[in-house]
């Protein structure tokens, strides 16, 4: 996510780059499934794995799956003159005084509750 990984995307995708000027809206459909990919992904970094066991370390996947998907929203954050719109599954969650609260349904609890804190509005 560096300037020097745009300007190599940029280049090898040229007629793309053009083509995406046109456009006011960007829809992501759907932010639930990106999750799911994600923790796949995270599940066979050597990260997720323990340096003693060699086996497989779920909590480093998960810390792995939000790290890598707060980056990737980050991203649509700042693009400017876009409105990002992301689709997904929204769950209705209660807390331990029985309040609810509506989070998108994520893998890993701490990405769904970051969501909120980066896009503008849950719907």
């Amino acid at each position: 996510y560096s300037q020097r990984h745009y300007e190599h995307v940029s280049s090898k995708y040229k007629e793309l780059s053009s083509e995406f000027l046109k456009y006011r809206c960007i829809f992501i459909d759907s932010i639930t499934v990106a999750s799911r990919l994600c923790l796949l992904w995270a599940k066979m970094q050597p990260e997720a794995f323990s340096e003693r066991s060699g086996k497989q370390d779920m909590r480093a996947a998960y810390g792995l799956l939000a790290q890598e998907m707060m980056a990737w929203l980050n991203q649509f954050q700042h693009i400017p003159n876009k409105n990002i719109i992301t689709v997904g599954t929204l769950g209705q969650y209660l807390d331990d005084f029985n309040r609810s609260t509506w989070l998108p349904q994520c893998e890993g609890a701490k990405t769904a509750s970051e969501i909120p804190g980066i896009v503008d509005e849950v719907i």
